[in-house]
């Protein structure tokens, strides 16, 4: 999968490595509690969405961040207003 960088590049691997804020923490944190309260694993979401089995997972474990798009994407596949998500 190709990404913003290419893959040889410093900033590339810097923007791998990003670490998480805490509010991308809390709205991960945010989904799983949404997700497991319609009793719907990762995987099921993940196909909701039309992603990879496992890309639930990687938002939920701080892994992966979220663009603005997918906020949206998630929280209409949840059922819930966007500022539902963002309700920690």
């Amino acid at each position: 999968m190709y990404g913003l960088f290419p893959e040889n590049s410093s900033m590339g691997e810097k923007a791998r490595q990003r670490k998480l804020s805490k509010e991308d923490k809390l709205l991960a944190k945010r989904i799983r509690e949404l997700r497991e309260k319609q009793n719907l694993t990762q995987e099921e979401l993940s196909a909701r969405l039309g992603k990879n089995f496992s890309y639930i997972a990687y938002i939920e474990t701080g892994r992966r961040g979220l663009s603005l798009p997918t906020v949206y994407r998630i929280a209409r596949v949840l059922g819930v207003e966007v500022r539902e998500l963002f309700n920690f």
